[in-house]
């Protein structure tokens, strides 16, 4: 038996050239830079080269996943373990 931690998130910045800062439920605030994951993920690269798409980036409702369209979105998760503590 595993266990899953999700850190939900409350509420979500979108600072510009894809990078981000998520406050988080149990308090903690973490800042991230969406280029990292182009390398895995190439559609990401429409966050950096698309301010106007960029900035329509919501939280889901359950505060689990940060949302773009269809195609782009990331589990908060990645946020919380490879953002930046600030």
């Amino acid at each position: 038996m595993y266990m899953v931690f999700h850190h939900a998130a409350k509420e979500l910045r979108l600072l510009g050239e894809g990078v981000l800062e998520v406050d988080f439920v149990n308090g903690e605030r973490r800042r991230y830079d969406m280029k990292v994951l182009i390398p895995k993920i190439p559609c990401m690269k429409r966050l950096i080269e698309e301010e106007d798409f960029f900035q329509k980036g919501v939280l889901s409702p359950a505060g689990w996943g940060i949302r773009w369209d269809d195609e782009v979105d990331t589990d908060i998760e990645e946020i919380y373990v490879n953002g930046v503590a600030i």
